[in-house]
């Protein structure tokens, strides 16, 4: 199996201090992050009063799509507040702000 065919990440791009030293010192949190992952789960913990539940707010989404925009190599975006249905809607309004176009 090829590296291109796999994508490994996390919950969120936070770096722990256990291992901050193995990440290059420049950059935003994500661009430290991507430097060896290529997807990353946007946790749900962080929007709304009900975990998995709450849909993210749209600032929250237009600042993930600058964020990823800025990337130079490919990476997903996994939404996990699915138990509402909300996930479906952020991800489709993420990929517009990608995108430029209605999906």
């Amino acid at each position: 199996m090829e590296r291109s065919e796999v994508r490994v990440g996390t919950a969120g791009w936070t770096i722990p201090a256990a291992v901050r030293d193995r990440f290059p010192a420049g950059g935003s949190q994500l661009e430290r992050y991507a430097a060896h992952f290529t997807c990353a789960e946007i946790n749900s913990t962080f929007c709304g009063p009900r975990i998995y539940y709450s849909a993210y707010d749209s600032d929250s989404v237009r600042d993930t799509a600058s964020r990823l925009a800025a990337e130079q190599r490919p990476l997903w975006c996994i939404f996990d507040n699915t138990a509402s249905g909300a996930a479906a809607g952020n991800a489709l309004a993420l990929t517009e702000l990608l995108t430029g176009s209605r999906t």
